[in-house]
């Protein structure tokens, strides 16, 4: 009868334990970096927003509770940086030594997995740099491209092997898949380029970097770069038909519009292209279709017409000016005068 009595209460507060655990809405973040160029680092969203500034005491220890929703974030400190990934119920302890920064990254606890492996990521990503920069990869034959892209592919892969959190996982397979396709589809284009053979084109043979990818897919919206990437993906598509000119951000939104289906993507894709175009009135009416989020769209709707009050045919925005006798003017003050009639007005 005791033995049963204490297998329920086990049982109890076993369960308490995990209804306790789904609740929690935080992550413990400690550590120590060794030669810290200051005393605090910055933790930054996809969206390059700054989500939390974490204080170093003066032997370089930190530890701090963070109220961050589960994502990739990069993590700034001096001139260097490296990717986390942090999400709730994590308690996560960090070891660095700044100046051997990407080496010496460690990390132990809840949520070391994940985090070792994108240090490790970023290990290896500056080994294989030379060979990832197009002045290199363009001036191989595309067999030896082919092959180059699918090793780099393979090595990361080989990576993600030692990763158990299937969810975390699965972004980085897209990610790591979708880096691969960005190559692709570039190879053509950057040999051209380089070799100054406008006629270049890859064979039938060539891998087709999209083909088998899913311009839909939300996941763009929550890897590191991944919009930056589809961005590119897109200007590099219009490309394809201007060889050698120079694409607008009006080609761009049209290009969203037909490619992209996906709500999110395609509004965080638009909002990309808030830039100057030719085309100001076409893509501002597009834009507007694209992007339904009002707040979101507030900076560039006041860009637009900011930039439409000064364009050619419009009336010039009003002035308030001084004389050195500090009379005031106001441009209706010099209409219809010719520049002598402004010289004597003013002398």
């Amino acid at each position: 009868m005791k033995k049963i009595a204490l297998l329920i209460l086990y049982l109890y507060l076993s369960a308490c334990q995990n209804k306790g655990n789904r609740n929690i809405d935080y992550e413990i973040f400690s550590g120590h970096i060794q030669n810290a160029p200051a005393d605090k680092f910055i933790l930054r969203n996809l969206q390059n927003q700054k989500a939390a500034v974490i204080q170093l005491d003066s032997s370089g220890n930190f530890s701090d509770t963070l109220h961050l929703p589960k994502s990739y974030y990069k993590m700034n400190l001096g001139e260097q940086y490296t990717w986390l990934y942090l999400k709730p119920g994590y308690n996560l302890q960090m070891q660095l030594d700044y100046n051997n920064f990407d080496p010496s990254l460690s990390f132990e606890g809840t949520g070391a997995e994940n985090n070792n492996y994108l240090a490790a990521k970023m290990l290896k990503g500056i080994e294989l740099h030379p060979k990832t920069a197009y002045q290199y990869y363009g001036n191989l034959d595309e067999k030896t491209f082919v092959h180059l892209q699918d090793s780099i592919y393979n090595v990361y892969d080989q990576l993600l092997q030692q990763v158990t959190d299937n969810e975390f996982a699965d972004l980085e397979k897209f990610r790591n898949q979708f880096n691969k396709s960005s190559y692709l589809s570039k190879y053509e284009m950057v040999r051209r380029y380089l070799t100054h053979d406008k006629s270049f084109k890859v064979s039938n043979n060539f891998p087709r970097a999209f083909d088998n990818q899913i311009l839909n897919d939300e996941r763009f919206l929550k890897i590191p770069k991944g919009v930056q990437i589809l961005s590119e993906y897109l200007t590099f598509k219009i490309a394809e038909q201007k060889i050698g000119a120079e694409v607008d951000p009006y080609e761009r939104l049209q290009m969203i519009a037909k490619e992209i289906k996906n709500p999110k993507l395609k509004e965080t894709l638009a909002l990309q292209e808030g830039k100057y175009t030719q085309h100001m009135e076409e893509f501002y009416r597009l834009f507007n279709r694209l992007v339904l989020n009002d707040s979101l769209k507030k900076p560039v709707k006041e860009k637009y017409h900011n930039l439409k009050s000064i364009m050619p045919g419009r009336p010039s925005p009003d002035f308030t000016a001084y004389d050195i006798n500090g009379k005031e003017y106001h441009l209706k003050d010099f209409a219809g005068k010719t520049l002598t009639d402004l010289i004597d007005k003013t002398i």
